[in-house]
């Protein structure tokens, strides 16, 4: 992407996962020991190492955030599930990640808290009452168009 000045700025890749109870959603919240302002909330979600696919990145950070198990198989890909943000991190710098969101349909654990993150369920419907990483309520809401199509 170019900046302000013409020039290209450094993309970062990650990807995240959204996991719907009902009609909550599962967010984390942000705290001391992660990158992020603190008390913000986000979908579980991480950068892609050089190492790792997508799926399997996805995998890691949502039990690493969350507690919760998944495997790649139960990942869904769907359409219209990439977003661009610049995020404002600790230390007052900007980050410009790509983030590509899935769909985990089955899961098991117990949600657990970390020094990075504190995992919830929170009602869809309330998502407007609490600040959120950029792009993370356009993420549930293309993820809810896409489980409730056929509804």
């Amino acid at each position: 992407m170019v900046n302000k000045s013409g020039a290209i700025d450094q993309i970062t890749p990650s990807v995240g996962v959204l996991i719907f109870k009902g009609s909550a959603v599962l967010l984390v919240k942000h705290g001391k020991a992660s990158e992020h302002i603190d008390n913000v909330y986000g979908l579980p979600a991480g950068r892609i190492p050089v190492s790792e696919t997508e799926k399997v990145t996805a995998v890691r950070e949502l039990f690493e955030e969350t507690g919760l198990q998944t495997s790649e198989g139960y990942l869904i890909d769907f359409p219209h599930n990439i977003f661009y943000a610049s995020i404002k991190r600790k230390g007052n710098r900007l980050e410009l990640f790509s983030f590509k969101v899935f769909i985990g349909v089955s899961y098991r654990g117990e949600l657990r808290a970390t020094d990075e993150t504190t995992p919830q369920f929170i009602a869809t419907k309330e998502i407007n009452k609490y600040e959120c990483l950029p792009n993370v309520k356009e993420a549930i809401e293309a993820g809810w168009k896409f489980i409730h199509k056929n509804d």
